[in-house]
């Protein structure tokens, strides 16, 4: 890890719960900071070659994080809703989620890479050919962009297996548009509150099709999550439909809640634990 990486400060400052003198229960503390050992979060800057601007990651390292040896770690990409930089340590409380769920065994060590938002949007209904352009752009900036810049300067696992991405709102519409096509790039997917709108669907439905009728599906995880009160999960609906007609695995979560971060910590949380698992089948028969 370069010495010039800025150390984060909202690493130790993610919401105000400090539960170290009371013991809630694991329900009620799960994005609380416990008095378990904690990761730090660093910012990485880079030049954007896709969006010809500087960009920044802010990348989770968990705890006793090393680059000795042949350690190396599976990566979560974890995207922000439209706009936003920094909500995912702040609002998310996504280190103290994951500090949480490594101490009680919950996860493996991983590395949580964060992401600016700003990402373009473009109705499939409105411009056929400009959504298909913006899909790569989203790919390239994804993939060769962020994804490169983590694995050339962390200790990471550089293979689909060890990849998840995830997203909240337009992060988890991005989350789907890269992971449903990248599909050998990345292993596990989620979408928490994001949606692929009605006229959106025949543009990333038929790829998935294509890839399952020539046996490239191999998807370890797709992760569909919002709240009871999120007007994506009534939007949402009809893709969910077509997964469950076309036969593709999938697992779907509501919570209490709207569109917002008290349901985005919850979709993590639960998220969490499903990745990364049995990767010695998976590497074995992959």
């Amino acid at each position: 890890m370069p010495k010039s990486f800025a150390i984060n400060p909202f690493a130790t400052e993610t919401l105000d719960l400090d539960v170290t003198e009371s013991k809630p229960s694991r329900r009620e503390s799960f994005c609380a900071r416990r008095a378990v050992p904690h990761g730090e979060i660093v910012t990485i800057e880079y030049a954007s070659a896709e969006f010809a601007e500087k960009r920044t990651i802010d990348v989770y390292l968990p705890p006793d994080y090393t680059e000795d040896g042949d350690t190396r770690y599976p990566a979560l990409y974890l995207l922000h809703p439209h706009g936003l930089t920094g909500g995912w340590q702040t609002s998310g409380a996504t280190a103290h989620i994951v500090d949480n769920l490594i101490d009680e065994g919950e996860i493996p060590p991983m590395i949580v890479a964060m992401p600016n938002g700003n990402l373009p949007l473009v109705s499939a209904l409105e411009d056929e050919v400009a959504a298909k352009a913006s899909d790569s752009s989203v790919s390239r900036h994804v993939i060769d962009e962020v994804v490169a810049e983590v694995e050339g300067n962390f200790a990471v696992e550089a293979d689909g297996l060890h990849r998840a991405l995830a997203g909240a709102s337009d992060g988890g519409f991005h989350a789907l548009r890269v992971g449903l096509t990248e599909i050998e790039t990345f292993g596990w997917v989620g979408s928490f509150g994001g949606a692929i709108q009605s006229n959106n669907l025949p543009h990333y439905f038929q790829a998935m099709l294509k890839d399952s009728a020539t046996g490239r599906w191999k998807m370890q995880l797709l992760w569909l999550g919002a709240g009871q009160d999120d007007p994506m999960t009534e939007i949402n609906a009809p893709f969910a439909d077509l997964l469950v007609k076309h036969k593709f695995d999938f697992e779907q979560e509501t919570y209490p809640g709207g569109h917002d971060w008290s349901v985005w910590r919850k979709c993590l949380f639960e998220f969490l634990p499903e990745l990364f698992t049995d990767l010695d089948f998976f590497e074995e028969y992959g």
